[in-house]
């Protein structure tokens, strides 16, 4: 079965996205969804309060939201960016440029 790489609340459901990019909605608060992935032994980060992240699918950590993998950003709220690993690399605008066309690149 495909990984789990991030969930989102949408009031009062989860919204799950997938590794393999499909997404499933499912009625259980994010609570609930978080102990549901413990007991599976994944390591999820609550980093907002309608956002979990698997450890395992973080690509890139810039100001106040996360990359994923899957190039999917998610927010990361004020009260939750003290739990994330220190191990994670920060990368700032400062570290970014543009290409001629304008698109972001990480230096």
């Amino acid at each position: 079965s495909p990984q789990t790489i991030t969930f989102e609340l949408i009031h009062p459901k989860c919204k799950f996205y997938m590794a393999d990019g499909t997404e499933l909605i499912v009625g259980m608060p994010l609570v609930t969804a978080l102990n549901k992935t413990r007991e599976q032994n994944d390591v999820f980060l609550r980093i907002h309060r309608s956002f979990a992240v698997n450890v395992e699918h973080i690509d890139i950590y810039c100001n106040d939201s996360l990359i994923m993998k899957n190039e999917m950003r998610v927010p990361i709220g004020r009260l939750y960016r003290d739990i994330l690993p220190d191990n994670l690399t920060i990368i700032d605008k400062r570290d970014r440029t543009s290409d001629e066309a304008g698109n972001e690149q990480i230096d």
